[in-house]
């Protein structure tokens, strides 16, 4: 017992001596959010790049698929739509990126102001509250927009009805990413490194929402392909 007590004690005063980032904000922490603001620059730029990019490994497996049932003077208007039915999905991933900057900075602001780390983080967290019901809402109008492909190559509405679910899906994966990060930002005052615990959050949500972007337009590209080739048999 005297031995496990010695070891309690001392794992008491590590952690009572261990220095934390604490509450205060001021100049010295300014300088972490100037960093994360470059770092948030690349972030959003990934995910719409892992958006697009996973995009258009769907065009090109579907063009192969048609390639063997139709020519490409017909295939070549459905690929044309599919690739810009893609515009209203992007748009609430690139409104984010810059909502995320600016209240960054206006958060540098206010935490300047009151000095408090809390004010600096909140309203970052608060720009990023309405990104899963929009592009929920962007996905629907790209499904909506696919409608002719739809019925030129799933009369039976299977693939349809695997994209509209895709809404609810991102929209689950945004609000999950969100979640956690702010979890993590609101404990930001109990790191040990501002700088690390600022650039693991942003780029654990990144990681995150890049995944289950990739995995969730896969499957819809997996359905449509799927159809195409229904159409050789």
């Amino acid at each position: 017992m005297g031995r496990l007590r010695g070891i309690a004690s001392r794992v008491k005063r590590k952690i009572a001596g261990r220095k934390v980032v604490g509450d205060d904000f001021g100049p010295s922490q300014d300088m972490a959010f100037a960093r994360l603001d470059a770092n948030a620059d690349a972030a959003f730029q990934l995910v719409g790049a892992s958006l697009v990019g996973t995009w258009e490994v769907f065009l090109t497996d579907l063009a192969r698929a048609l390639s063997s049932t139709m020519a490409v003077e017909e295939s070549r208007p459905m690929l044309d739509r599919i690739s810009d039915a893609l515009v209203p999905t992007q748009g609430p991933l690139q409104e984010v990126g810059r909502n995320y900057r600016r209240s960054l900075k206006h958060g540098v602001q206010k935490g300047l102001q009151s000095g408090q780390l809390s004010d600096a983080t909140e309203p970052i967290l608060t720009s990023m509250v309405s990104v899963p019901s929009d592009l929920s809402e962007g996905w629907l109008k790209t499904v909506d927009y696919l409608e002719p492909i739809f019925t030129a190559l799933d009369p039976g509405g299977a693939a349809e009805a695997r994209f509209r679910a895709g809404g609810v899906e991102l929209s689950e994966i945004l609000s999950s990413q969100n979640e956690a990060y702010a979890t993590a930002m609101r404990a930001l005052s109990q790191a040990e490194d501002l700088d690390r615990a600022l650039t693991d959050a942003l780029d654990t949500w990144r990681a995150g929402v890049v995944r289950g972007i990739e995995v969730t337009l896969y499957d819809k590209r997996t359905a449509l392909v799927e159809a195409a080739n229904r159409r050789k048999s």
